[in-house]
Parts: C-alpha cells; sequence; structure tokens
C-alpha cells in the first residue's frame, strides 16, 4: 500500500485531531452541522428529502411515489424525473440564498430519497 496522502485527506485528519469535544459532537446530530470557523467549515444542514419530489417547501413539483414510477419500466422518465427534482432544489436553494435565508432542515443541498 502506498503512502502518498491527498492535500485534502491531510487537511480531514488534522482538523478531527484538533477538533473539540463539542465539534466532534456536532458531527453526529441528526441533520446540523455548526459553523467552526477556526477550521472555514460553514454552517452545514443534511436533511433535506426528495422522494417524489422537492419536499416541504410551498409550491414545488409532486412526481408519482416512487412504486409508480418504477412501474413504468423506464430508466430514462426517473432519470429525467430526478433530473428536474434537482434543478427544482436548486432554484429553491438559490431563492433562498438571494433573500439571506440560511440552510435550514428540509432546505438544504443535501438531499435524500427514503426508500
Amino acid at each position: 500500500m502506498g503512502t502518498n496522502i491527498t492535500v485534502s485527506e491531510s487537511r480531514a485528519k488534522s482538523g478531527r485531531k484538533s477538533e473539540g469535544f463539542s465539534e466532534t459532537l456536532d458531527f453526529r446530530r441528526e441533520s446540523a452541522l455548526e459553523a467552526i470557523p477556526r477550521l472555514g467549515i460553514k454552517k452545514f444542514n443534511w436533511w433535506s428529502e426528495a422522494l417524489h419530489g422537492v419536499a416541504n417547501q410551498g409550491n414545488v413539483t409532486v412526481f408519482p411515489e416512487p412504486v409508480g414510477m418504477a412501474a413504468s419500466f423506464n430508466d430514462k422518465l426517473v432519470f429525467d424525473i430526478f433530473n428536474a427534482v434537482s434543478d427544482e432544489m436548486r432554484a429553491k436553494h438559490n431563492e433562498r440564498v438571494r433573500n439571506g435565508l440560511e440552510d435550514v432542515r428540509f432546505h438544504s443541498l443535501s438531499v435524500w430519497t427514503p426508500t
């Protein structure tokens, strides 16, 4: 095995070594990481859902439940649906940024589909 370590790996290891106990706990929280300014890490939220479209964000496109999409047996259709979902999520995020709002639960760019 080689011993080459990338710059990113090196920064991650040094950051983990230097973080305090409360920072370690923040990494394990349910849905958000508070900012750690001394490491240059901004506040980050990872709890947004898009099982059949952008969820919990008001007037958005809603697509069929996953079982309905799967029943179409149309890979391109499902790809196109989630391509549209990703565009809509980015648009919603950009709108929040323009309005000076921060990432909060259900309004971040880290999106999952609980299947």
